[in-house]
């Protein structure tokens, strides 16, 4: 008989045909052990001598004793005893594992008919399988033939480890073993589905047994079919009709108590089908008695799949910390049996919902730990698809260098391709290509213009399979991320590009109906209006217009109450457009209700790095948080500048203010109240639970935000309520810095009306130089040329901020003024206003008694209202490095001044010792003399140095709770600035986490100290604040007057008034005298500036 070859090239076609399932098979051979059952499905017999020729030869194999089993023509009845006689005849090979492999069992199977004996005798001696055969087994079958083992033999198909689908190579010449085209049309795998419950019904009428067939061979036919008719109408979406199908089967299954692995297979196909009906309670009831009795019967494997898929149910349920529970058991059990598959597809499980909770980090370190078991050899395609997903959680990670981030998911998104090719898995290599643009549109690094030209060109890629009559959502999506970077396109004429962007929005409409794709339409509605808002071509009233138009027909879909964030963003741009328009009223309706929408959603979208400073901790859409917190900046700049044209001053103050209502105010305010907490949390998993339902009903969330609101103690300011947070000797002047200017509003408590001075847009152009320039001297020049300069540059911002213009309108105002209040903004912070020098040759501190400062008047509020009337004992942290020795001195003078002092001195200052110091929790005064730092990148980096080197971050002073303390001294550098970089950071600063810890004022500096005149300075700012009892403010204030005026003699009148050992008093007068008698030491404004007063 001739018998055709297998080629080489043939070889490899069915490798390359089929490399992740020989991967798969690989794995399952390595890791199965005992009595464990594979299928092999595969349609030619050439190709299946081809596989086993490879298992038995390939490298992974060759401790593997491979013994094949052919039952070709022949038909066996009796399964178990043939192998049990075959074994007994076996010569076993030492120290390998036996693996058998069956084949030619097909002939026994038989195409039609009904039960077929081998079937029938398999399924009711399954157990004596495990006890006789105490190895793997793998049965190699043509499809029809699976078909059959699954109908007929579903107890043992249900032991099942692994079914390996390889597909035959066309340039096989050999006859096909059967036809397979019947079969399939008959039995196949889902290829026709309706044609399958078509006969199953048929099987079904054929099976209905009277009184007297009622043997256990019809009944369990008959239960079979019942259950897979019910998965049958599940996998063509028919879930009703599944429902009552698995209903039937379970009712009839409750029949016979011996059917308790089918009974557990059945609820659990239950919960499926409840789930996707979205009835959650009702699917995690079945899911859970399918888990108990799976429990009783240590089904292991069966339990990992049903805490997989009830872990789902409270996914879609909104209940995410029960879900990550259950997921966590199903993986501990996966790992336990050595279930790979299970355990990877509960860590891919796991890892999405991280990442739809922006927990990046989380969600990160399980995709690497998939990847440990999805290598590139072994499962490519479920490796590529991991490498994609982690491309992903980089982009939208929230920790790090947005910069470093992108490129990690540039990197992985490349290293995806690699097994994405377009000719092997065109979709997934376009979904890459698309997600590839979007890294490459939002990168930092490298050249801006190149990155989106790499951007179109990955999308032009994509839209090549993306194409509108195959994948119109995809391509719809593409082509909506393609016209934004042509918005952003830098090459090429501007006015070329934003028709093109138009065009691409235009077409992407054509997919994005209201009826299919609502929240996409509106998305690109608003897309649209933004890219006829700039465009150059056409009439520009006609242009704007046209986005007004597509603007409103955006708000019709995105409505307050089903799409919120969405809805203030688009209400905002509608604002801008109007504002454009010259249609001012409008504008100031649409910025109203963009400002309303989005204090309505108070507590859900704040900065998500703000958020990790007040609660160190991760929060839902992290992300999303963060880069909405910086747009409302820009929806408040907007309506201040809307409010001063249309003339209304003090409607402008009171926005200025609202848009100050941060975190740090919210947490003052509402940091004892549970309640708040607990809803934020329910508004979260509402939220999640209404991104994965199909019928969204957004009453509940609704009502969650009312609540929260209704609770919230934090109200809106109004002018008047801002004026009495004075008396008649005090004015608050207050900067706010819009697009175009700068404002200071001046505001005094008996005054009806409030003073505005506004810059030009060329002063804000030279505030925004100098403060570039001093910031560059800072931090790359260095401290000596820094402070070489701090006297011009003083001179230079106080004109620039015309602060002699100022001085007059506050004297207009409040002829009696002696106290102000200084509320800077942005960058403002980083510099000591109070130090700015004046024409007639004094500064600012020189005109009133006291000059304090405050993040924001709600800030300013809440502090006042925090009376501290005692100050009797003192919690000090002195030279925990042991590298200040007037530091030393410092804080002993200081503690001196109070009747009861405790101090963690130099190696006793860690931070486990401040932490369990009951004292401190008590203390009226908490006084730190130590080395510190603000990192401008990373604010919540900042930190105070204790012993050891360790760092007392943002965080960690958050978590001390100070509610008895009217006083915090940080006499360390840098301990009052603020982040400058994003508006998320500006209220994020060492002084700032010491207000949220409960105190009422801080003292805390601008830049690196001196630490001898700031020791001198501390000492001083006691001896006010304890002799006269006077504000913080005026004790300090008068304490830098006299430090800056003090000559040498009199610096050492005053120190030998201290008590000073012989050395230290030598060592001070050693210093001073380097200088002339009319000298004044610390007459420079680096050694008496640097500290201010924040709070009461």
């Amino acid at each position: 008989m001739f018998k055709l070859q297998t080629t080489k090239s043939d070889i490899d076609h069915f490798i390359a045909l089929n490399q992740l399932q020989l991967s798969r098979l690989l794995t399952f051979i390595d890791f199965v052990e005992n009595f464990s059952i594979g299928f092999i499905e595969i349609n030619s017999r050439t190709n299946l001598d081809t596989l086993i020729k490879l298992l038995k030869k390939h490298p992974d194999c060759q401790n593997i004793q491979f013994e094949v089993f052919d039952f070709t023509n022949q038909k066996v009845r009796f399964l178990r005893d043939v192998v049990e006689e075959k074994l007994l005849k076996l010569q076993m090979i030492p120290l390998k594992k036996l693996v058998i492999i069956l084949r030619g069992l097909e002939d026994s199977i038989g195409i039609t008919g009904d039960y077929p004996p081998i079937l029938q005798d398999i399924n009711f001696v399954r157990e004596a399988f495990s006890s006789t055969i105490p190895h793997p087994l793998i049965f190699c079958l043509p499809d029809y033939a699976i078909t059959r083992f699954v109908k007929f033999a579903p107890d043992f198909w249900a032991w099942k480890s692994g079914v390996f689908d390889f597909k035959s190579v066309p340039s096989f010449k050999s006859a096909p073993m059967t036809k397979n085209i019947v079969i399939e049309h008959l039995f196949g795998k889902q290829r026709e589905k309706h044609e399958n419950i078509d006969n199953l019904h048929r099987f079904l009428t054929e099976n209905t047994p009277s009184d007297e067939q009622q043997n256990s061979l019809r009944f369990r036919l008959r239960l079979t079919i019942l259950s897979q008719l019910g998965t049958a109408y599940r996998n063509v979406g028919n879930n009703l009709e599944a429902l009552e199908y698995l209903k039937k089967a379970l009712k009839l299954v409750n029949l016979d108590e011996s059917l308790i692995q089918p009974k557990a297979a059945l609820l659990h196909e239950l919960g499926i089908v409840y789930v996707t009906l979205e009835q959650f309670d009702a699917a995690i009831a079945s899911f859970q008695q399918a888990l108990e009795i799976r429990q009783r019967i240590n089904d292991s494997q069966g339990q990992a799949d049903t805490l997989h898929h009830k872990a789902q149910a409270y996914v879609y349920k909104g209940a995410l910390e029960k879900a990550m529970f259950l997921f966590q058991q199903a993986l501990t059990i996966s790992q336990e049996i050595k279930d790979i598959q299970g355990e990877a597809a509960t860590l891919h499980n796991m890892a999405k919902l991280y990442a739809s909770q922006s927990q990046y980090e989380t969600a990160i370190a399980n995709y690497e730990k998939l990847l440990q078991i999805y290598t590139r050899q072994t499962f490519p395609e479920n490796w590529a698809m991991t490498v994609n997903n982690l491309a992903i959680a980089y982009s939208e990670r929230t920790l790090g260098q947005k910069a470093e981030n992108l490129e990690y998911a540039i990197d992985y998104y490349h290293q995806a391709l690699q097994v994405y090719t377009r000719e092997a898995f065109p979709q997934p290599w376009a979904i890459t290509q698309n997600n590839l643009g979007n890294a490459y549109s939002e990168r930092i690094l490298g050249d801006r213009s190149a990155n989106l030209e790499q951007a179109i060109h990955c999308y032009q890629q994509a839209l090549q399979v993306h194409t509108r009559d195959i994948f119109p959502k995809a391509w719809a999506t593409t082509l909506n991320n393609l016209g934004t970077a042509y918005q952003n396109r830098l090459l090429g004429k501007r006015a070329d590009n934003l028709e093109q962007a138009i065009d691409c929005y235009q077409q992407t409409l054509q997919v994005y109906t209201r009826d299919t794709f609502p929240s996409e339409r509106a998305t690109t509605l608003k897309n649209l209006g933004t890219a006829y808002q700039n465009r150059l071509l056409g009439e520009r009233v006609e242009n704007l217009e046209q986005a007004i138009h597509c603007y409103q027909q955006a708000l019709h879909i995105h409505t307050r109450e089903a799409f919120p964030q969405n809805y203030a963003n688009t209400q905002f741009n509608l604002g801008t457009t109007y504002q454009q328009n010259n249609q001012l009223p409008l504008a100031h309706d649409s910025f109203a209700k963009a400002i309303e929408t989005i204090e309505f959603l108070r507590g859900e979208i704040v900065s998500g790095e703000m958020v990790e400073f007040l609660h160190d901790e991760k929060v839902s859409e992290e992300q999303v948080k963060q880069e909405l917190a910086a747009d409302w900046n820009t929806f408040y700049q907007s309506m201040v500048e809307v409010c001063l044209a249309l003339d209304k001053p003090i409607e402008a103050i009171e926005y200025v203010e609202r848009s100050k209502t941060n975190p740090l105010a919210e947490h003052l305010a509402n940091r004892e109240l549970v309640e708040l907490q607990q809803l934020q949390q329910k508004i979260a998993d509402e939220k999640h639970r209404l991104a994965v339902t199909t019928k969204p009903d957004y009453s509940r969330i609704t009502q969650l935000r009312q609540r929260y609101n209704e609770l919230n103690p934090l109200s809106h300011l109004n002018f008047k309520q801002i004026q009495g947070l004075v008396d008649e000797n005090t004015v608050i002047l207050e900067w706010y810095i819009t697009s175009d200017t700068f404002q200071t509003f001046i505001m005094s408590s008996h005054r009806p009306y409030l003073n505005i001075w506004q810059s030009s847009q060329d002063k804000l152009l030279a505030l925004m130089t100098w403060a570039e320039e001093y910031l560059n001297s800072y931090y790359q020049i260095g401290q000596s040329g820094w402070r070489s300069q701090l006297n011009h540059r003083f001179r230079q911002l106080s004109e620039i901020i015309q602060l002699d213009d100022i001085i007059s309108l506050i004297q207009q105002a409040n002829e009696q003024c002696s106290q102000l209040i200084l509320i800077p903004h942005q960058f403002l912070h980083l510099f000591p206003l109070h130090a700015l020098p004046l024409v007639d040759g004094e500064c600012l501190l020189d005109k009133f008694d006291s000059v304090r400062y405050a993040p924001s008047c709600q800030v300013l509020q809440q502090v006042q209202k925090q009376q501290r009337p005692n100050f009797r004992n003192c919690f000090a942290v002195q030279n925990p490095t042991n590298d200040l020795s007037y530091a030393d001195l410092e804080v002993e003078i200081i503690s001196s001044f109070f009747p009861t002092a405790q101090i963690l001195t130099k190696q006793a200052a860690t931070k486990a010792a401040l932490y369990d110091n009951h004292d401190l929790s008590f203390a009226h005064c908490v006084h730190f003399a130590c080395h510190s730092y603000f990192n401008l990148e990373f604010p919540l980096e900042s930190a105070l140095i204790l012993a050891n080197g360790e760092r007392l971050t943002l965080a960690d002073i958050f978590k001390l709770r100070l509610n008895q303390c009217r006083l915090v001294t940080l006499s360390a550098g840098e301990t009052g600035l603020t982040g400058f970089r994003s508006p998320n950071h500006e209220y994020i600063s060492l002084s700032s986490s010491f207000l949220s810890a409960g105190c009422a004022s801080v003292v805390s500096s601008l830049w690196k100290i001196n630490q001898v005149s700031t020791a001198f300075l501390m000492i001083k700012f006691y001896q006010n604040l304890m002799k006269n009892q006077s504000s913080v403010a005026k004790a300090l204030n008068n304490a830098q007057r006299w430090l800056r005026d003090a000559t040498p003699q009199q610096l050492l009148d005053w120190v030998n008034q201290l008590n000073l050992d012989e050395d230290k008093m030598t060592q001070i007068e050693d210093q001073l005298d380097w200088y002339n008698p009319d000298d004044k030491p610390y007459n420079d404004p680096y050694h008496w500036a640097a500290f201010c007063a924040i709070g009461q």
